[in-house]
């Protein structure tokens, strides 16, 4: 009996193929339930040595193996028609697949607030191999690389910002650029989240993926106003770009120390 349930799981796992419309996975990370949302398995003619029909689905093997073993939820259930956000969205390609929505499967707030993120208790400095944390992150990233960062992308950042406030008053395309230059200081602006949050000793970690999920979404919105064929629908992408880039400039402020350089203004409302 139990080498008919190997065989059978084998030839399960043999038949799967790629999911159609989702990009290649890293191969380090388990994909997020998202993107198993709508997932149907359908029946085919059985193997040409008899048996049970084999059951063929769009779902990939890495995540067939992980449904089987219980790492990913079943798909379908609550919030499968949730809309999808970051590099999940539909219809418009993100900057970058790896952000906090693909890694987790789940969403930052649509607006993060600084006082909101968890700090360090008064009196109870934590340290690491490397000396005092900076803020409440043990991922401690070296104050040169942050300065080097800083001066490289610095420009890159207050176009953005310039930009995002032009847009956000009510600004013409034609006023605030092209979009293809602006799209290019958005991928600078993973990059410098990179030189600020990421360290060769730690790693890629949670602020560094929050980062690049409002940077997709920041993408995602100034293309959508540049698309929109109604004022109504121009107003509201260029709304969230705001958020988007004012919560972006959140994150990245935190590790702006005056050593590394000065913190970048949020857009106002």
């Amino acid at each position: 009996c139990q080498v008919f349930m190997h065989r059978s799981l084998l030839l399960l796992l043999l038949t799967l193929t790629p999911a159609a419309g989702f990009s290649p996975l890293h191969p380090s990370r388990p994909t997020p339930r998202s993107a198993l949302r709508g997932l149907k398995l359908q029946s085919s003619p059985p193997p040409s040595g008899g048996g049970a029909p084999l059951l063929r689905s769009t779902l990939g093997r890495r995540e067939a193996l992980l449904l089987g073993a219980g790492v990913l939820g079943a798909p379908g259930g609550a919030g499968a028609e949730e809309e999808r956000k970051g590099s999940l969205r539909k219809g418009r390609p993100p900057l970058t697949q790896q952000d906090f929505a693909f890694v987790t499967g789940k969403y930052p707030p649509r607006v993060l607030v600084f006082e909101s993120l968890p700090r360090q208790e008064k009196g109870k400095p934590v340290y690491n191999a490397w000396g005092l944390c900076v803020e409440d992150s043990c991922g401690y990233v070296g104050l040169k690389q942050r300065y080097e960062g800083y001066k490289k992308y610095k420009a890159a950042i207050t176009e953005v910002s310039t930009a995002v406030a032009a847009i956000s008053g009510g600004a013409s395309n034609a006023e605030v650029g092209s979009e293809e230059a602006l799209g290019k200081n958005l991928r600078r602006a993973i990059l410098f989240a990179n030189t600020q949050l990421i360290s060769e000793n730690y790693g890629t970690g949670n602020e560094a993926l929050v980062s690049r999920f409002y940077v997709n979404e920041a993408y995602y919105a100034l293309g959508e106003c540049f698309s929109a064929k109604d004022e109504a629908k121009r107003q509201a992408a260029a709304d969230l770009l705001r958020d988007s880039w004012n919560s972006y400039l959140t994150v990245v402020n935190r590790a702006i120390v005056p050593k590394v350089g000065d913190k970048f203004a949020l857009i106002p409302a």
